[in-house]
């Protein structure tokens, strides 16, 4: 998977796959102690050295690690691209893509360590955060856009879900060319954001 990113480039030797494998894993793993602790602690006192381990496990989540730099907050996937869907997923709220088994999203990036997918359902028009345990990051295929340059600024809206300022560069599709202002989706490759803009024309950079 190639990624160019922006300028706070988390550690590009994870993928997301490896991610879901990682995650799938602990999960199974903790798990299983979970269980055994409760075993424990319902027959006797839980030993100490497992209660430090777990308060130590405790600790390292929730406090962030002065050592471990922050991560960037999305990655831009370059070229974007095609991604089949395993699972289904309803998001909880409009900021979500909607998607069942069957469905491809165009995926143009990724987010909290490529946990999740900023993506597009063009099934369903719906745009926004997809989890990538729900999709199959193997199987890819590179989608072509347009890529452009924003003339004004847009504000965010309810219903565009994207701000734009002059000079950001989106990636575009289902474009309409009206003459005096452009409408469509975009990814914004300084924010991260997806979905609909209505903006002044663009201009074409590659």
């Amino acid at each position: 998977m190639t990624f160019t990113t922006n300028s706070d480039k988390p550690d590009a030797k994870t993928t997301p796959n490896d991610r879901a494998s990682i995650v799938s894993s602990a999960k199974m793993h903790l798990g299983i102690s979970l269980a055994q602790v409760i075993h424990l602690k319902e027959t006797d006192a839980v030993p100490k050295e497992i209660s430090d381990a777990i308060t130590l496990l405790h600790d390292t989540i929730t406090k962030p690690s002065a050592a471990v730099p922050p991560s960037a907050s999305f990655e831009i996937q370059s070229p974007p691209v095609s991604v089949p869907v395993t699972r289904s997923h309803m998001p909880g709220n409009h900021n979500g893509v909607v998607a069942r088994p069957g469905d491809r999203v165009i995926v143009y990036g990724w987010a909290k360590n490529g946990s999740e997918a900023i993506a597009y359902n063009a099934r369903n028009d719906t745009t926004g955060r997809i989890p990538t345990l729900v999709l199959d990051v193997v199987h890819q295929e590179p989608v072509e856009t347009k890529l452009y340059m924003v003339a004004a600024d847009q504000p965010f809206t309810s219903e565009l879900k994207v701000t734009l300022k002059a000079g950001d560069f989106i990636r575009m599709w289902n474009c309409v060319h009206g003459p005096n202002v452009w409408s469509g989706m975009c990814f914004n490759l300084a924010s991260g954001q997806i979905g609909k803009y209505s903006s002044l024309p663009m201009k074409f950079v590659e």
